[in-house]
């Protein structure tokens, strides 16, 4: 087990969400980058390059064989979500299968607020003196290596053509259907060991659920056998346990560390639902009942929009990270012709810091895949290059428009908030307001108006 610290307008009526979970049920919002977007829709691949190009899946291959031989520590750093600590959970138990040391293992989940890019973070790493790291699931951003002179594999599926220098890239963003990251473990690991497979093919599916949501199609190139896992161990038992294991990264305490042990401990699905078998579910359940709470709480504030009315943008202050989840409620049910972001921007998750989540509207999601498709990432440079200075500091801070162009978002200090709320003009009225008409100054309206003459009315 990984130790904690190691490892104005009305607002419309939306529907009612569902009665509070039992505690085998999830949270009724998927999560994950693309939980709104169609399931039976998908861009195709050369087969040869899916999950990921071939030359990076043979390069991942390599650098998992070269750890498992070795006596060094190896950091696995996954992710704090469902998709993300499975990818995790693979990569531990094929290192263990292929002959590695629990003991030379150690599991670095991250502090709330925080990114593997931190210095807080590098520093917390390095503490156990590791002669190799994989991250999992952390998204990519260009700059220097995130632990200097470590060997690092980084196994992703968020959209990005920069990565930290000199690190083993294995990524899924440029191979459609995009796969999960933990589908791309699972792809990347299966062919390493012969008995593997029993073990990490209800965590690629279950990472993949987390992500792409319950309804996700298992046809080629996906896996097929992955589905008949689904099938045989009970596709509401997975539903239920994503739930459950994406319910502590989204509450104030923040302790993921329950979600990883009950993703460890478990053989399949049902195990993370079950007291018997399950020592953290206790936690589990009180995290998913606390978000359930502060979703409630705050869908259903107002939005405001943008001059150009592109953007509808919903302001909320929780501790918890429900930002996400409400933008897509509200992404189900916005509508207008102009409308192309739907935003909900967070001031009460960390101190001084606004987190934000975008995402595009229901009703334009068929156009995902053609040249009219909505970059979120990119309307939020558009946005941002109004004011060069701002969009020059938010370049450079790394941590605007990140995630994938279909679901994407940020975290900014309060100041740099402010600045891009204004350059965005939130609020504003969209009417133009019309000059007031010229009146004629004569009395037109007199007593006698309101008398008829008895000859008249004969």
């Amino acid at each position: 087990m990984a130790r904690k610290r190691d490892a104005s307008i009305s607002p419309p009526r939306l529907p009612s969400p569902p009665r509070r979970p039992t505690s085998r049920s999830r949270d009724s919002s998927p999560d994950s980058q693309a939980s709104d977007a169609p399931k039976n829709k998908r861009l195709k691949t050369d087969l040869d390059e899916w999950p990921a190009a071939r030359s990076q899946i043979e390069s991942a291959r390599e650098f998992v064989r070269r750890v498992a031989a070795s006596t060094g520590t190896v950091i696995i750093a996954p992710d704090k979500d469902a998709d993300g600590l499975s990818a995790g959970a693979i990569m531990y138990r094929t290192l263990v299968k292929l002959g590695k040391s629990p003991d030379t293992i150690a599991v670095h989940l991250l502090e709330k607020g925080t990114t593997i890019h931190d210095d807080y973070e590098r520093d917390q790493m390095l503490q156990h003196q590791p002669a190799d790291l994989i991250v999992l699931d952390h998204g990519s951003r260009g700059g220097p290596p995130i632990l200097p002179g470590i060997p690092t594999l980084i196994l992703d599926h968020h959209y990005s053509f920069e990565f930290p220098e000199g690190a083993v890239i294995c990524t899924a963003a440029h191979s459609p259907p995009i796969a999960t990251s933990a589908l791309l473990t699972y792809e990347v690991c299966d062919p390493l060991h012969p008995e593997l497979r029993p073990e990490i093919d209800y965590l690629g599916a279950l990472g993949t659920m987390g992500d792409l949501g319950a309804t996700v199609k298992w046809d080629s190139p996906f896996p097929s056998h992955l589905g008949s896992v689904v099938k045989a161990k009970g596709k509401k038992n997975f539903s239920d346990a994503v739930g459950l294991v994406n319910a502590p990264r989204r509450s104030s305490a923040y302790n993921v560390i329950e979600a990883w042990n009950s993703i460890l401990c478990s053989t399949e699905p049902s195990d993370i639902l079950h007291h018997s078998r399950n020592p953290h579910l206790k936690q589990l359940i009180v995290a998913r009942d606390q978000v359930f709470d502060e979703t409630e709480r705050n869908t259903h504030t107002a939005p405001l929009f943008t001059r150009d009315k592109r953007t509808a943008c919903l302001v909320i202050s929780s501790p918890c990270q429900v930002h996400p989840v409400i933008a897509t409620r509200w992404a189900g049910f916005l509508k207008s012709k102009d409308l192309c972001v739907v935003m909900v921007a967070n001031k009460g998750y960390m101190p001084g810091k606004v987190h934000f989540s975008c995402r595009i509207p229901k009703f334009r999601r068929h156009l995902d895949g053609t040249p009219d498709a909505v970059d979120l990432q990119q309307v939020l440079k558009e946005y941002a290059a109004r004011d060069p200075d701002l969009a020059t500091t938010l370049q450079q801070m790394g941590s605007f428009a990140k995630g994938h162009r279909e679901a994407s978002g940020g975290v900014l200090p309060n100041d740099l908030w402010d600045k891009l709320y204004d350059t965005m003009e939130i609020g504003p009225s969209i009417r133009e307001k019309k000059p007031p008409k010229e009146t004629d100054q004569k009395q037109r309206n007199k007593l006698t108006n309101y008398f008829t003459s008895p000859s008249k009315s004969k």
